[in-house]
């Protein structure tokens, strides 16, 4: 101790036991719980966000056929109110005129079936969704987003292909030679809010589908719907409803009716031809009240 200065023992500062930092982490029951409740929290949302991208991949290709639509109508703006020509497969730039290709809406790209490849630069329609510059906006229109990779078919044989949809053949009068006079008026369309224009195919070979229930090559998509429809086998080379029920039952496809609007409808409401849709109304015919005495058949080639 020294004079005038009083100097005090030294103590110890001893922080709450509540600050005082633990070295003990997490044990390893704690660890399982949390993982549990994870787990248990995905389970619950997975089917929810599945749902939510399901919706919005429906949405999307509901929006693709407005475009398409609109697109189809500024074609008949300019060409005396007639819609684009559904082109059939095997029409190409090799094997039709230019003539038809300023008709048609698209041709295919190659000659040999079974289709499924379309020409993105050449068609009367393409000019009214994108410049030649921009194939790939072109590309996005014509594909739904919800595709799952199925194939086209025509005569037996599949394939690869680049786009989802599809005109309603009735557009279409198979027995003239092709030229822009050959496709219906929109204006002359009965019942447009009743009759298909655009549909969405499972697996289309070309622009022209034909009655849904003739032809194994033009069967409605059904890519919207339930789980239970994705993963029931869809071989269309085996036939319809009968083969397949879940599909056809559960499934959703989005199609586009010549007023412009937008339905989703199941592959069974398509091939039934019952209820609203009795003797397949939704497909034709277009410009009168009764059936023509000849279905119509594939067109000639050009």
């Amino acid at each position: 101790m020294t004079a005038g200065l009083t100097v005090y023992p030294r103590t110890r500062c001893r922080r709450p036991r509540a600050l005082r930092c633990s070295r003990h982490g997490f044990t390893l029951v704690e660890m399982l719980v949390v993982i549990g409740l994870i787990v248990v929290l995905l389970a619950m949302l997975m089917p929810a966000i599945a749902g939510a991208r399901q919706k919005a991949a429906a949405a999307a290709c509901a929006s693709n056929e407005r475009q398409i639509y609109q697109a189809s109508v500024a074609f008949a703006l300019d060409h005396a109110g007639r819609l684009p020509v559904p082109s059939w497969v095997q029409e190409t730039v090799e094997t039709t005129t230019p003539e038809f290709q300023a008709a048609a809406c698209w041709v295919d790209l190659k000659t040999d079936p079974p289709g499924g490849q379309i020409n993105f630069l050449v068609g009367g329609l393409w000019p009214y969704l994108g410049t030649r510059a921009d194939v790939n906006s072109r590309k996005a229109i014509v594909n739904c987003p919800g595709e799952r990779d199925e194939r086209s078919l025509w005569g037996g044989q599949r394939a690869l292909r680049n786009f989802s949809y599809s005109y309603n053949s009735n557009i279409r009068d198979p027995g003239v030679t092709v030229s822009v006079g050959t496709a219906v008026r929109l204006a002359a369309v009965l019942h447009p809010g009743d009759k298909i224009m655009i549909y969405e195919e499972l697996g289309p070979n070309d622009a022209w589908c034909t009655h849904p229930e003739a032809s194994v090559d033009d069967v409605p998509a059904g890519r919207h719907g339930s789980l239970s429809s994705k993963n029931t086998k869809r071989d269309v080379s085996t036939g319809y409803a009968d083969r397949w029920p879940a599909y056809f039952n559960n499934g959703l496809g989005n199609h586009c009716f010549f007023d412009g609007h937008v339905e989703l409808l199941t592959p069974r409401w398509i091939v039934d031809g019952k209820g609203r849709n009795k003797d397949y109304r939704s497909w034709g015919p277009l410009t009168t009240e009764t059936w023509p005495t000849t279905a119509p058949v594939a067109p000639p080639m050009q």
